[in-house]
């Protein structure tokens, strides 16, 4: 409904800028409650919603598995961060996934969702923490753990429960966007963030 509004794209809270806490650059917004949320170009995949007025209810951001310590966050910037995120892949130029073309922050700007050429095989939104674990109630990261299991939703707006380090992760991003430096040559990516050629590339 946003991207209906807004010329076909995803929203857009952050400007394209590197950096990370350590560099010292993160940008910084502020809600009306006076919360400050910092952040960087592709945390607008993880903080989409804020863009909206008024703000989501924060019961609507997480998964129902979701242990009650989230409720006991309730007063800090945590009870507005979604246990769900768009695809990164959404918010970059097709080039930044190529790893004979990656360019950096030039290359980062939110894509047309008419873009995605793939759609059934093209993950839209996946789920960021996976809970149901008694020995781990803060849960885990449900991108890159074997055998745990999350919510996938594609961008035919179908959705699946699979194990997202199963699925094919594209190519090494030298400009990985959650690294101070650059991402190992080895590294195989993260699924579904990562996937080779952006928009244009398969997650399954």
């Amino acid at each position: 409904m946003y991207a209906a509004s807004n010329d076909d794209r995803l929203p857009v809270i952050f400007e394209p800028q590197y950096g990370t806490i350590e560099m010292g650059n993160l940008q910084t917004i502020t809600l009306e409650d006076g919360i400050r949320i910092p952040g960087g170009w592709f945390n607008n995949s993880t903080y989409a919603h804020l863009a909206f007025d008024p703000v989501p209810d924060p019961r609507v951001l997480t998964h129902p598995a979701a242990p009650r310590l989230r409720q006991a966050l309730a007063r800090t910037p945590q009870r507005y961060l979604s246990d769900y995120k768009f695809a990164d892949t959404h918010y970059t130029d097709f080039a930044y996934w190529d790893i004979n073309t990656q360019q950096g922050p030039a290359q980062w700007r939110a894509q047309r969702l008419g873009a995605v050429i793939f759609p059934s095989s093209k993950g839209f939104m996946r789920q960021v923490t996976a809970y149901d674990f008694p020995d781990r109630p803060d849960g885990f990261g449900a991108c890159c753990v074997d055998g745990i299991v999350s919510s996938v939703l594609w961008s035919d707006l179908s959705g699946e429960q699979l194990v997202q380090a199963s699925l094919t992760p594209g190519v090494p991003n030298f400009w990985h966007h959650g690294l101070i430096g650059p991402k190992p040559v080895w590294s195989k990516g993260v699924p579904i963030d990562n996937t080779h050629r952006g928009t244009l590339g398969r997650d399954r």
